[in-house]
C-alpha cells in the first residue's frame, strides 16, 4: 500500500478589471469610498462628455479680418443697434471704441469714459441709441455722433425694464432711481419730483440690478428684493424674497434664460424668481473671493473666478500674481460643469455666435482648442484615493487603453507615486504595472492640445 502526502491547498489569486469608460462626471468633490470611473476629485482643462478624456475650453486670439486688428482692452462689451451688432472696447487710456461686426472695416472712438462703463441700447424716437453710464453721469451715441447729457444722476449699475432705466445711486447705494417712461434723459416727473425707490435699512447696499420676468430684482450683499410696477406709473411694489447665509459676488450675477445664476461665498446658486437652489455643490469649498466676470452663452453660464484646488500644482497664471485662475462653464440643461484652470480672465462678453474674453488686456474668443493663446493648457483628471471596494492587499497588474496623444498615468499606491508614459498611437496599447498596495489614486495627465484617451482598463489581482 502506497501512502501519499496530503497536499496543502494553495490559495487562488482572484482578479478583476476596472474600466474608466465615462469621465463625464468631472470634478464634484464628493467622496465615494471606492474609486469612481465617472467623477474626479480634481480635474481641469478636460471634457469627458463623450466618455473619453479630451480637451476642454480653449482661449484663442480674436481676429475680425485680415485688415482690422483688435486693440488692447481692459473691458469688452457687445451690443445691438437697429439690427447691427457692435463690439465695444475700453482701452488702457479709457477710450471707448466700437467696431461693427456686420461690416468690420475699422474702429471708431466714440468717447472717453471714467470708471467702469455700462452700455445700454435704448429705442427712442423710432431710433436706437447707445446710452453710456460712467462715473461722470450719462452720454449717448446714435451711430454717428456723441452727445453729453447734463444733469444726470451718477449710477453704479443700470438696467432696462418696461422702457425705463433703473439705476443704483452712486452717492447712496440703498437708493434706486428710475427715469421718466420712454425718456432716459429725464429723471423727474411732471411735478418736478425725482423718481426713486428706497429699500429699507435692513436690506443694505444694492450691488446689482437684473431685469427678469417683467420685474427688476435688486441683489444686495446677502439679500434679493423684487420690484414690481403698480397701476400708478411712478409707484412700485417692493418685496424681499431671499436672505442668504453667504455674501453674493456681484459680478457673478447673470440672467440665464429662466433663471439667474450667481456665486456666493459658499458656492454657486440658481434663482428662478421665487426660490434659490445651490448648483455644482461639489465645488462649494473651492471658491476664493475675487473680482469675477460672468456671461450667459448657448445655454451655458460662464464664470471667471478664483478657486483653490489643494493639490500643490501651479498652472500657468498661478505661478505669478493673478486675480482669477479659473473659467467655469456650467451647462444649465444637463447640469454638467467644466473647469478651465490657469487662465486669468477679467471680462466675458457674448458677441453673436462667439464668447469673448479679456486677459492681460488681450481680447480673445473661447474655443475648444485646448490652448491659451497658442500655449497648450495642462490637462488633468485625478481620482480620489480608493480601495476598489476590496479591503485586501491588491496588485495593479496592467493597463490597456487607446490614446491618440502622449499621456502620463500616475498611480499613487499607499502614498507612493509611480509614473508610466504612453506615446500617442492609433492602436490598442498595453503596459505592465506590478504595483501593490491597499489604497490607490489614479491620475491621467497630458500637455497635448487635443488629447483623446478612450477606455483605460486596469487589471487588478488580490489574494493568493
Amino acid at each position: 500500500m502506497t501512502f501519499y502526502k496530503k497536499r496543502l491547498v494553495t490559495p487562488q489569486t482572484k482578479k478583476f478589471s476596472f474600466v474608466f469608460d465615462d469621465f463625464s462626471g468631472g470634478m464634484d468633490g464628493k467622496k465615494y469610498g471606492g474609486i469612481s470611473a465617472k467623477n474626479a476629485q480634481i480635474c481641469f482643462n478636460t471634457d469627458g462628455a463623450y466618455g473619453a478624456f479630451k480637451q476642454g475650453l480653449g482661449f484663442d486670439q480674436l481676429r475680425e479680418n485680415a485688415f482690422v486688428s483688435v486693440p488692447k482692452a481692459k473691458q469688452v462689451q457687445c451690443f445691438c443697434m437697429d439690427g447691427q451688432d457692435f463690439l465695444a472696447v475700453v482701452d488702457d487710456q479709457d477710450n471707448l471704441a466700437v467696431l461693427s461686426l456686420d461690416n468690420p472695416t475699422g474702429w471708431q472712438t466714440i468717447g472717453k469714459t471714467k470708471g467702469e462703463a455700462k452700455l445700454l441700447p435704448y429705442r427712442q424716437n423710432q431710433k436706437v441709441v447707445l446710452l453710456v453710464y460712467d462715473d461722470n453721469g450719462m452720454w449717448s451715441w446714435d451711430g454717428a455722433q456723441t452727445t453729453v447729457i447734463s444733469n444726470q444722476p451718477v449710477l453704479t449699475d443700470v438696467v432696462l425694464c418696461h422702457e425705463r432705466v433703473f439705476g443704483v445711486d452712486a452717492t447712496d447705494n440703498t437708493l434706486l432711481r428710475f427715469c421718466t417712461h420712454l425718456d432716459p434723459s429725464q429723471w423727474t416727473n411732471d411735478l418736478g419730483q425725482t423718481g426713486y425707490i428706497r429699500l429699507d435699512d435692513n436690506f443694505g447696499k444694492v450691488q446689482k440690478l437684473v431685469s427678469f420676468d417683467g420685474c427688476v430684482f435688486a441683489f444686495g450683499v446677502c439679500k434679493i428684493a423684487k420690484i414690481q410696477a403698480s397701476s400708478s406709473p411712478d409707484e412700485f411694489f417692493v418685496s424681499k424674497l431671499i436672505s442668504l447665509n453667504g455674501k453674493i459676488q456681484k459680478d457673478s450675477i447673470q440672467p440665464c434664460g429662466d433663471q439667474i445664476v450667481f456665486l456666493c461665498d459658499d458656492g454657486l446658486y440658481a434663482f428662478d424668481g421665487t426660490k434659490v437652489q445651490q448648483i455644482c455643490t461639489g465645488l462649494s469649498n473651492n471658491f476664493v473671493q475675487s473680482q469675477n466676470a460672468s456671461c450667459f452663452f448657448n445655454t451655458k453660464y460662464y464664470l471667471s473666478c478664483k478657486m483653490e484646488f489643494f493639490d500643490g500644482r501651479r498652472i500657468l497664471c498661478e505661478a505669478d500674481e493673478h486675480q482669477n485662475n479659473v473659467v467655469i462653464e456650467y451647462d444649465l440643461q444637463n447640469q454638467q460643469c467644466k473647469i478651465a484652470r490657469g487662465v486669468d480672465v477679467s471680462c466675458l462678453a457674448k458677441s453673436k455666435d462667439r464668447l469673448l474674453f479679456v486677459s492681460d488686456q488681450k481680447v480673445g474668443q473661447v474655443s475648444d482648442s485646448g490652448c491659451f493663446f497658442g500655449l497648450s493648457l495642462p490637462k488633468v483628471w485625478e481620482t480620489a484615493y480608493g480601495d476598489f471596494d476590496v479591503v485586501a492587499k491588491k496588485v495593479l497588474r496592467s493597463v490597456q487603453l487607446y490614446t491618440l496623444s502622449n499621456l502620463v498615468i500616475k498611480i499613487f499606491a499607499d502614498g507612493k507615486q509611480h509614473s508610466f508614459c504612453f506615446n500617442g498611437k492609433k492602436s490598442l496599447q498595453k503596459q505592465k504595472l506590478g504595483i501593490t498596495g491597499h489604497t490607490f489614486k489614479i491620475c491621467f495627465e497630458t500637455t497635448s492640445p487635443k488629447p483623446f484617451v478612450f477606455k483605460p482598463v486596469f487589471e487588478i489581482g488580490y489574494g493568493g
